[in-house]
């Protein structure tokens, strides 16, 4: 059932300057994420975006019929918002390929030319406040709480700058699930590195999605930095667990991936 996108949901959209990102789930069921900047509102009851540095993702949106997405954006001022919905399919002409085409980084790229656009029909939408203290303070707990546990089992190593990254305060960071055929996203701009191959995020800020996790999901996270530079971790949630006295979201990192030019979606591979 088609839903209408709130005026602060559309706005927000509809910004240059936003961190965007499209969440899809593959044959298999496990979710991926990537940033996909070029997402605008078409209008109250449709998104689109350009079919620009998204390999896996366009493989997955292929994969079935109205694929299930989630679609999520955080402004300068991090208001966020997350939309739930399906993939209607890619056009690669008309009014709303000339609508994406015109944007600056189209017309004064030199990384390649817009291949097509996508539809989205948001189905449900989501608002997720949250304030700059509560977001540096939350950073700041997850830091002192980042400890990799002494039973934990061996995951993929991450190469110290991409760990460096992930640890950043400044940046975006999204973690996708999937959820019984469908597919969900929220801010986890806290996220830690925990010893090499552990990432541990806090769910204070969003805690309604605490939910959404349970033991042994597949997750995905993209981390989308100032530079800018962007990498995905894909991996397996262990649990929620007490770290100095807070409790911290766990996740056993099982592969890392690039996801900005020169070579996007290529895994990366570190021996530590």
């Amino acid at each position: 059932m088609t839903a209408k996108l709130p005026d602060a949901a559309h706005d927000a959209f509809d910004l240059d300057l936003a961190a965007k990102f499209l969440a899809t789930l593959n044959a298999q069921g496990e979710p991926n994420i990537a940033p996909v900047i070029t997402t605008y509102p078409w209008d109250d009851e449709t998104l689109v975006f350009g079919d620009f540095l998204i390999r896996k993702t366009k493989e997955n949106l292929l994969c079935q019929q109205e694929s299930p997405v989630s679609v999520a954006v955080m402004t300068q001022d991090f208001s966020a918002f997350e939309v739930r919905g399906r993939f209607l399919g890619f056009e690669t002409k008309g009014p709303k390929f000339d609508r994406i085409s015109s944007k600056d980084l189209f017309r004064y790229s030199a990384i390649g030319l817009l291949r097509s656009v996508g539809t989205i029909a948001v189905d449900e939408v989501y608002a997720m406040p949250m304030t700059k203290m509560g977001i540096a303070f939350e950073w700041l707990t997850t830091r002192l709480a980042a400890r990799r546990p002494s039973d934990a089992r061996p995951g993929k190593a991450i190469h110290p700058v991409v760990a460096a990254k992930v640890g950043a305060l400044m940046g975006a960071k999204f973690l996708a699930v999937s959820r019984k055929g469908s597919i969900d996203q929220f801010p986890a701009l806290c996220l830690q590195p925990a010893g090499n191959d552990y990432v541990v995020f806090r769910t204070k800020l969003v805690r309604e999605r605490r939910r959404s996790l349970s033991e042994g999901d597949h997750v995905a996270i993209s981390v989308f930095t100032l530079d800018p530079q962007a990498y995905q971790l894909k991996g397996e949630f262990v649990g929620y667990r007490r770290s100095r006295g807070f409790e911290v979201g766990l996740v056993r990192v099982t592969s890392i991936w690039t996801q900005v030019p020169p070579i996007p979606g290529t895994e990366i591979t570190y021996k530590s």
